[in-house]
């Protein structure tokens, strides 16, 4: 039994391919949010590819597309967010 495919390598090359940085004031944004959304449906069909040994096509797109790196928070930006979200 094949599992239903959420999102294709084609369509994950595309969504991934699109996504970008955010600043933290950013977070919540309406551009913020469909990005969530995109990266939430990858998630699902990576854990799915995972589940059922497929591909990796989600891994292979982050990794050509570079979008994979960490950067850790500031002190400044971790302040700046809790502002925002106490008003």
């Amino acid at each position: 039994m094949q599992a239903h495919v959420i999102v294709d390598a084609r369509e994950a090359e595309r969504l991934i391919e699109s996504l970008k940085k955010f600043d933290v004031t950013q977070v919540g944004s309406s551009e913020w949010l469909e990005q969530h959304r995109k990266i939430e449906r990858l998630n699902l069909q990576s854990h799915q590819n995972a589940m059922t040994n497929s591909d990796e096509y989600i891994l292979e797109a982050v990794l050509t597309f570079g979008k994979l790196e960490s950067q850790p928070i500031s002190h400044r930006s971790l302040e700046k967010l809790c502002v925002s979200f106490t008003g």
